[in-house]
């Protein structure tokens, strides 16, 4: 089970990644630029797209939220065209409400002591990247770096991770509060957005409860 689990953690992030090469292309026709260029134009190296570009299908190397970020403000400022193309779509299915934090390089390892501080001995325990703001009311905000407890039972008012299944089986995790409605359990946002999103039913089919946010929040500066 954990190699299986291993293997679709890789799969997933070596198609973010094509995901994010075929963004990149995209943007780059587009604008007229080249990869070198828009690094340039982005305050970045002039390697960063390029080397990441070269890179082959099957490469599980991401290139950090922050940089997807610039690219796409980068876009948004120079393109003449409203209309998304198939590579924004593609991309924009990525869009997660939060990533896994993957340990690597020097920040990584600062990262990784203060994990492992706050964790002790406990088994059972991920670091996880906020993007969303549907726990604002909760105090855990987009670019929080969280702890999910995959052993934990959730009681009404916790904060969890879960899982909803979408089109072609694939898994989108969300942040969301548990809460009691009736008969069934549900998962509700607590956020100020008015384009919060709905309630959903906890039927673990579709949508699957898989761990409980600990009330330990870091800041995200620390993964980048």
């Amino acid at each position: 089970m954990a190699k299986k689990s291993v293997k679709t953690e890789r799969s997933a992030r070596a198609e973010i990644a094509a995901k994010q090469r075929a963004y990149l292309r995209d943007t780059f026709k587009e604008l007229g630029i080249t990869a070198s260029g828009a690094a340039s134009a982005l305050g970045l190296s002039a390697s960063t797209f390029t080397r990441f570009l070269k890179l082959p299908d099957a490469s599980e190397k991401m290139l950090s939220t922050r940089t997807m970020t610039q690219v796409e403000q980068l876009r948004q400022v120079n393109s003449d065209s409203s209309m998304p193309t198939t590579a924004q779509a593609a991309w924009g299915a990525v869009h997660e409400e939060a990533v896994r934090v993957i340990l690597e390089g020097k920040s990584g390892e600062q990262l990784a002591r203060v994990l492992a501080a706050l964790i002790g001995d406990r088994i059972g325990i991920e670091p996880w990247q906020l993007h969303t703001r549907a726990l604002e009311l909760e105090g855990f905000m987009p670019g929080d770096i969280v702890l999910v407890d995959q052993n934990a039972s959730p009681r009404p008012g916790d904060a969890v991770y879960a899982t909803v299944e979408e089109h072609r089986g694939r898994s989108e995790p969300i942040m969301r509060l548990f809460q009691h409605a009736g008969p069934v359990n549900v998962l509700v946002a607590r956020t100020m957005d008015p384009k919060a999103p709905p309630a959903l039913v906890v039927d673990r089919d579709r949508v699957v409860i898989r761990g409980v946010l600990l009330p330990h929040r870091l800041s995200g500066k620390l993964a980048a």
